[in-house]
């Protein structure tokens, strides 16, 4: 299965179905510019995506700049820092092929020229 980034408006209903490791920047490398809302306090970075069939989920940091608490690194540091932080999936459906599809465009990242 193959998913894009939407330009869904509104809210993708669900709840916590999974997650993935990656570092902000191979993120965005991987899919490109944020397309979702910040909520300005727990969630600073989200990616909307729709599947070949239908299902809609968001990746979203959680809880993880100083937006959020003091101690954690701002917003800049969070997105700069080389360091893999586990994203949330969220979403209505089982998100095992997102997490596929993923893995595989962070694989090209992180090795180009192998895949």
């Amino acid at each position: 299965m193959q998913f894009k980034l939407t330009d869904l408006h509104g809210p993708i209903l669900g709840h916590l179905v999974g997650d993935i490791t990656a570092s902000y920047p191979e993120m965005y490398e991987a899919l490109g510019r944020p397309n979702g809302r910040s909520d300005g306090h727990k969630v600073t970075t989200e990616w909307r995506l729709r599947g070949d069939d239908g299902s809609g989920f968001y990746v979203y940091d959680y809880k993880q700049t100083n937006l959020y608490h003091p101690a954690y690194p701002s917003l800049q540091e969070f997105r700069t820092s080389r360091l893999p932080y586990e994203w949330h999936i969220g979403g209505k459906s089982d998100p095992s092929e997102l997490v596929s599809w993923l893995n595989e465009h962070l694989k090209a990242v992180r090795m180009p020229g192998v895949c």
